[in-house]
This record gives C-alpha cells, sequence and structure tokens, in this order.
C-alpha cells in the first residue's frame, strides 16, 4: 500500500494540473479515487495537524493536535495497525520528518510544534525506513541527547544524504536530512 499525500492539494488542485497538462498526469491511471472531508474538529478551515489525523486515523481532532481525539485520547494510525499485521512501514516527506502530516502517522501530541517530543516518538516507534529533512529535532535538542545515535542502537542504518540512501536494500533505515525541509530540485 502507498499512501500519497498532497498537502494542501484539494480537488481545485489537481483540477488545475489536469487542465494544465491536457490530461497527461499520471494519477489519472489510479483505477479508483476518492474524497475525504479532513476539516478539523474545532475550525472549517484545518490545518496540517488535524488533516494529517484524519488522514492517518479516520478521527477528526482540533487544529494543531496530532493523533489525538478532541478527548485528548490517543488514535491509532493506518501504519500502526498495518505494522501490528507483519508489513513493513516507512514514509518519505519532502518537508522535515516531525512535521504534522508526517507525524500524524506515528505521533500523539496536543502540538504540532513539539518537534523534540515528536521524534522521540517517531524514535520509538518502530517504523521501518524514514526519509526527508528535520535533522536538528534528532541531534540538536534541549535535552542535549542525539536521536541518530539512539537510532543506530536500535539497529537502524542512519544516512544523511540521498546518495547513501540509493545504497541500501534492507534493514531498518532512518534519513533525517537537513536541519529543516528538504531542499527544492530547482534550487
Amino acid at each position: 500500500v502507498i499512501y500519497m499525500i498532497g498537502d494542501g492539494m484539494g480537488v481545485a488542485q489537481v483540477t488545475e494540473v489536469i487542465m494544465s497538462r491536457q490530461g497527461d498526469v499520471n494519477m489519472q491511471r489510479a483505477r479508483h479515487g476518492g474524497l475525504v472531508l479532513t476539516f478539523s474538529a474545532n475550525n472549517r478551515v484545518t490545518d496540517s495537524g488535524a488533516s494529517g489525523t484524519a488522514l492517518a486515523t479516520g478521527t477528526k481532532t482540533n487544529n494543531g493536535w496530532i493523533g489525538i481525539d478532541t478527548s485528548r485520547n490517543e488514535l491509532t494510525t493506518i501504519m500502526e495497525k498495518a505494522a501490528a499485521n507483519g508489513m513493513a512501514t516507512g514514509f518519505i516527506v519532502t518537508s522535515y520528518v516531525t512535521d504534522a502530516t508526517p507525524s500524524a502517522f506515528y505521533a500523539n501530541v496536543d502540538s504540532r510544534w513539539k518537534n523534540e517530543e515528536i521524534a522521540d516518538q517517531l524514535t520509538e516507534s518502530g517504523i521501518d525506513f524514514f526519509f526527508g529533512g528535520g535533522r536538528d529535532a534528532f541531534t540538536k535538542r534541549e535535552d542535549g541527547r542525539d536521536l541518530t545515535a539512539e537510532l543506530a542502537a536500535k539497529g537502524y542504518t542512519v544516512i544523511d544524504n540521498t546518495l547513501h540512501a540509493e545504497t541500501l536494500t534492507s534493514g531498518k533505515i532512518a534519513g533525517p536530512f537537513g536541519s529543516s525541509t528538504m531542499p527544492y530540485v530547482k534550487d
């Protein structure tokens, strides 16, 4: 199962891309499609924490919250259910790995800005691989811990560039690259 999320991408954005490319868009090859309403529990205008939680768990929550319901109960994610059923799990993001949308698949916090706590939960999650920006939440922490060393002690191969990633074929892999987000290709 590959779950692709275009953060902030709705029907209007998809339609514009299809029209501008005259229908030559790979996502049109999908045999099935659907719509989901991801507005938050406390606002019709959602943020990535609440919408990510809705996508990951099927439950609405308040803006800024991740992986918890409106009563602050921890929610189980589709990624956690996959792992419980013996499936390999992982994610790749162009933002940072502790950003609101990806963290909704493994973390439970009452603020999307708790990057160090979210990084702690990612380190403990058992996810098989992850790649994206945000290394500072693992290495330049207020508590002085180096979560990349802790990941290595748990058996992860910790990488810091995509060239190294291309050489790996098995095992648990952690790739928090760069200090924040991944650079745009054009840059």
